[in-house]
């Protein structure tokens, strides 16, 4: 645990990523609005986010907890990649990678969070495949130099 006057760092107990540290504010906000006009107060921008190029939909909760070691590796190479952490009906997700204009949308159930692989659909054409996770990244790099 590190203390600075403003806030408490600690590391999570029940950590969802490789590296999750938990910051908690010693200074009450009420909202979201209360940040942003903090952040206009001290002249800092909001973070530039890069386009969602890929969306991660999971299914189950060893998919869930597989996905966000996935968002992490996908960050890491500088790919866009977006999920919903909420939502677990494939539909819905489905939907929301439509929505957003993800290229891919990379499937992983149960069955899949097991055996190792992902399945890959291509929002544009409606195809998908299966393929093993380790590969993931630099087939989805690859592909998307293509588009």
């Amino acid at each position: 645990m590190q203390e600075t006057p403003e806030a408490v760092i600690f590391k999570d107990i029940e950590p969802s990523a490789p590296i999750h540290y938990l910051i908690v504010s010693k200074k009450h906000i009420p909202s979201i609005q209360d940040i942003k006009h903090e952040m206009k107060r001290l002249e800092l921008p909001p973070e530039k986010l890069p386009e969602t190029k890929v969306f991660l939909i999971h299914i189950g909760p060893a998919a869930k907890k597989r996905s966000f070691t996935l968002m992490e590796e996908f960050r890491a190479e500088g790919v866009g990649a977006g999920e919903s952490i909420s939502k677990d009906n494939l539909k819905t997700q489905l939907n929301i990678a439509a929505k957003i204009g993800a290229k891919f949308a990379l499937i992983l159930g149960q069955k899949e969070a097991m055996d190792g692989t992902i399945l890959i659909r291509d929002m544009t054409e409606g195809t998908q495949e299966s393929i093993l996770q380790s590969k993931l990244v630099e087939k989805i790099k690859t592909r998307l130099k293509k588009k």
